[in-house]
């Protein structure tokens, strides 16, 4: 359903602006604009007749093309009066209004798009739970990669409680599924804050029935940024004072550890590539980056350490765009700067990503445990290079590859990433038959080979490139926490 069909009538009221004032007056109904009159400053005054009680939204705009937000109201009156500025220096203004029959789908949809246009679909979220529930479940840090959750920690948890139990593994497009499945129930309270620029939710409290007790439920969220290196945005991020203590590259990762005041909140860093494609001319070229830090207004007063990470594979695929690979560059950032040589990691093809293996435990009988094991790679050519083996250690995995959701492998192109999959699972065996489950598509771990490749690293990749079959070297594996499926 689209934002018109939650909307009662539209009608648009066209402003000329230096020859004169006139006027296409469209309604239906009781909503209509009401002859625009001149005010003594020059400015148009437009009566719009609306009904007491009702919200109304009047917008804006040059070409009918993009509307921007004028005022929203709810009328007290019959006639109500929209004043505008003075437009005697525009030749053409378009106004609209629009009666809000549900102004919290209105305001849903409208913040659901403005968080669609930021694009970011590699970041973290810290969210804290607002029901009755343990409190070592009820703040969680969520990674998201690739717009799919891939790790929820619990920071107030002491290693008892499982990742399943936290009540919000989402992403910020589930939190507003979440909120849009509240919405379509029709609650008593329905109230929820966005984020005045990026459009997601930031704080929510839904109760759904006022004669349950203890049913209401809510949450508050923090963004704590991107986990790779980001284009500019529509508007400005917060710089609020930090220091650098340290960096360090871990392939194509790059750890910077900084210092700052606060201690009560989630703070935002962001890494941000302010003019894609451009490269300051140096010898190697150079990035045009710059690390904002927004404090999310935090007032204590504890003196913060911690180091944050960030994927700088976009700089690779920019650089290789611009020269035709994915060269060595110098990057600067930072108040005084900071200058670290950035060598990609990597194979003409392929990009080393976030490399994880997580094991997991099935409680019901027969399940068994097994491993996942997940190597994200970023494309620096276009097309997927057959992959013939995954070695982790000296055993051969056989390999699932994942494309980006929309993509085939038809489609695929620079700078899009793949998931490259490899699982195995541990079945208990009773009266010498195993009992099966659905739980995962399993496979049994692979034997140690004696024929094992020599490499430098945790795992190894072997794929057929269009000049002969080529490898890669995933240096390290991280380890996440274990699961536990009830």
């Amino acid at each position: 359903m689209g934002l018109l069909s939650r909307w009662n009538r539209v009608l648009v009221l066209l402003v000329v602006g230096q020859l004169g004032l006139s006027g296409l007056l469209l309604g239906q109904g009781s909503l209509r604009f009401l002859t625009p009159e001149r005010d003594e400053a020059g400015g148009v005054v437009l009566k719009l007749h609306t009904e007491v009680g009702q919200q109304y939204r009047v917008e804006s705009s040059s070409d009918l093309s993009e509307w921007v937000l004028w005022s929203e109201f709810v009328a007290s009156e019959g006639v109500s009066i929209v004043e505008t500025e003075n437009s005697s220096e525009r030749s053409f203004e378009f106004f609209r209004a629009t009666q809000i029959d549900n102004p919290s789908q209105v305001e849903l949809d409208a913040n659901r798009a403005k968080w669609e246009a930021i694009g970011w679909k590699n970041y973290r979220l810290r969210i804290d739970v607002l029901e009755f529930i343990p409190e070592e479940v009820s703040q969680g840090i969520i990674t998201v990669e690739n717009g799919f959750v891939s790790d929820v920690d619990l920071p107030l948890s002491e290693g008892d409680f499982f990742g399943f139990r936290f009540n919000y593994p989402l992403a910020i497009e589930g939190l507003f599924d979440r909120l849009q499945n509240a919405l379509d129930q029709d609650p008593v309270q329905f109230r929820v804050t966005y984020h005045p620029d990026f459009g997601f939710p930031v704080e929510a409290f839904i109760d759904y029935d006022e004669r349950i007790a203890d049913e209401e439920n809510g949450f508050r969220v923090l963004m704590l940024g991107p986990t790779r290196v980001e284009e500019p945005l529509s508007f400005e991020l917060a710089d609020d004072p930090f220091r650098i203590q340290s960096t360090s590259l871990d392939g194509n990762f790059l750890n910077v550890e900084v210092e700052y005041g606060g201690g009560c909140r989630g703070h935002l860093f962001a890494l941000m590539d302010l003019m894609p494609g451009v490269f300051a001319e140096s010898e190697p070229p150079r990035p045009v980056l710059a690390l904002r830090h927004d404090s999310h207004e935090d007032l204590c007063k504890a003196l913060v350490r911690e180091t944050r990470s960030f994927d700088l594979s976009p700089l690779a695929v920019s650089a290789t765009r611009t020269y035709g690979s994915p060269i060595p560059m110098i990057l600067e950032f930072g108040d005084p700067s900071v200058s670290i040589l950035y060598t990609p990691a990597g194979t003409r093809e392929f990009l080393v990503g976030r490399a994880t293996s997580q094991a997991w435990v099935g409680g019901v009988q027969g399940s068994g445990s097994g491993i996942d094991y997940r190597f994200k790679l970023t494309l620096v050519s276009d097309g997927i290079p057959p992959i013939d083996q995954v070695w982790i250690g000296k055993r051969l995995f056989e390999a699932t590859v994942q494309l980006p959701a929309g993509k085939t492998s038809e489609t695929v192109a620079v700078g899009d990433s793949v998931d490259v999959v490899c699982n195995f699972r541990r079945v208990p065996v009773f009266a010498d038959l195993p009992f099966e489950s659905e739980i995962v598509d399993w496979r049994e771990e692979p034997p140690v080979s004696d024929d094992a490749p020599e490499y430098d690293g945790a795992a190894l990749i072997r794929y057929e490139a269009s000049d002969g079959p080529q490898e890669l070297v995933i240096p390290s594996i991280e380890a996440l926490p274990d699961l536990f499926f009830p």
